[in-house]
């Protein structure tokens, strides 16, 4: 039975349940939604009326249609899945449970950077502000965006003071992009003071990819558009692609899904199905994530659970890039804007571009790939994908193996390829 309407409900329970309302529309019993399959659907009786339905689904909610017509517009579970995902980001944080949560609209896309796209093409921004950091997509589809149109792009690090702070005045037309935590070195944004910033005509929107809920609900902080790449950790088995805008404003929200219908942006049936599938344990998953890289990332660093027999490989580490870790950019902050837990993904530099690219190639339990947010843990040396990124440096992200192996593995890659590294050293070989 679906919950009253009046309850509400805990972050894990709208992850399993957020979706009962669609149950009876349905003919089937079964308990995991099947896969809509069909591209087309039988009108109703009432199809052929005449006069004409001003609307495919007269009197009825236009953000849960009772009725499908072409999948292209509506479909069974392409329903679902956005009304679980709006549920999770609109969810009263476990440590604010008194709070009634904002009402919050999902759409969802065939990947990330379609959404980051769909977003430019609706609100129609004259300047976008954004970081040049970051995930590689946002720039571009910011440029492409700006391609023969009467568009500034506007760096973070212009507006920065010498105290380092912003130096920001909104104008109507401004859309301004956070991505916090920035991928990889989890750099957190101040999101209340952009908030408190923004004229009327201008939005705020963030990538909160590196950080879904439960650690963060930029909705809860006056954000405007909050935009996932659900490929990461809202899919979190490294076997589907698709992104996704959660708004607040209800008309946005008819816009954008009115864009994704005339352009052909929507996922297809099976990435729909195994997203939902995957947002099921949603609140399992990223919390345990969460937990094991942040003891990890402190470990790294030197500030816990090390051991004597650690002295050697921790040698090799410069920096870690975590909210979790002192120095990091947003760590005084991450308090107030992640209730959930830090980010299970950061950035470590090592003492030589040699550390960097030879320990992923040695670590066992960590696999050498790109991407992020699956239950097995990576490890990639990101100067090889992005020249602009130091050599220096390695972008983690945490699975589920437990921290105790991961540790284990990162401590007897480190002490081999200290000792490759010396040897390397001693031949002359190691200046590239």
């Amino acid at each position: 039975m679906a919950p009253e309407k009046s309850a509400v409900l805990s972050f894990e329970t709208l992850a399993i349940h957020a979706d009962a309302r669609f149950t009876h529309l349905e003919s089937h019993r079964d308990i995991a939604p099947p896969i809509s399959l069909s591209t087309t659907f039988r009108h109703g009786k009432a199809h052929n009326n005449w006069p004409p339905r001003p609307s495919l689904d007269a009197g009825g909610d236009p953000h849960a249609p009772s009725t499908h017509v072409y999948s292209r517009y509506t479909s069974p579970i392409r329903d679902r899945l956005e009304a679980v995902i709006a549920a999770l980001e609109a969810a009263v944080p476990p440590n604010n449970s008194g709070t009634v949560p904002p009402q919050a609209y999902a759409v969802v896309y065939g990947s990330g950077l379609t959404a980051v796209h769909a977003m430019f093409v609706h609100y129609q921004p004259k300047r976008i502000i954004k970081s040049r950091a970051g995930y590689f997509g946002s720039e571009a589809a910011a440029q492409t965006y700006q391609r023969g149109r009467p568009v500034s792009i506007i760096y973070l690090d212009q507006l920065l003071k010498p105290d380092g702070s912003y130096s920001y005045d909104s104008q109507p037309g401004d859309l301004v992009l956070l991505e916090s935590p920035i991928n990889a070195t989890n750099d957190l944004e101040d999101l209340e003071f952009w908030v408190s910033r923004r004229v009327p005509g201008a939005f705020v929107a963030v990538d909160s990819t590196f950080a879904p809920p439960p650690l963060q609900f930029p909705l809860r902080h006056g954000v405007d558009i909050v935009m996932h790449s659900t490929t990461k950790y809202m899919g979190g088995h490294s076997d589907l692609l698709g992104g996704v805008l959660v708004v607040k404003d209800p008309k946005a929200a008819l816009g954008l899904r009115s864009d994704r219908s005339l352009n052909g942006w929507h996922p297809g049936s099976l990435e729909t199905t195994l997203l939902l599938r995957s947002l099921r344990t949603l609140p399992l998953r990223v919390a345990q994530q969460s937990r094991t890289a942040t003891r990890l990332a402190r470990w790294l660093a030197g500030a816990a659970d090390v051991r004597p027999q650690d002295k050697k490989a921790l040698a090799a580490v410069d920096r870690v890039f975590h909210t979790s870790v002192k120095g990091t950019r947003g760590h005084e902050i991450a308090g107030k804007y992640m209730t959930g837990g830090h980010a299970a993904c950061f950035a470590v530099t090592f003492k030589s571009l040699h550390h960097a690219r030879l320990i992923v190639q040695r670590l066992k339990l960590f696999a050498n790939a790109t991407s992020l947010g699956g239950v097995e843990s990576l490890a990639e040396w990101r100067y090889a994908v992005d020249q602009t990124q130091p050599k220096e440096l390695i972008r983690v992200s945490v699975g589920l193996e437990s921290f105790e192996d991961l540790r284990e593995d990162m401590r007897q890659g480190l002490e081999v390829v200290e000792d490759e590294v010396v040897k390397l050293e001693a031949s002359g070989k190691s200046k590239l």
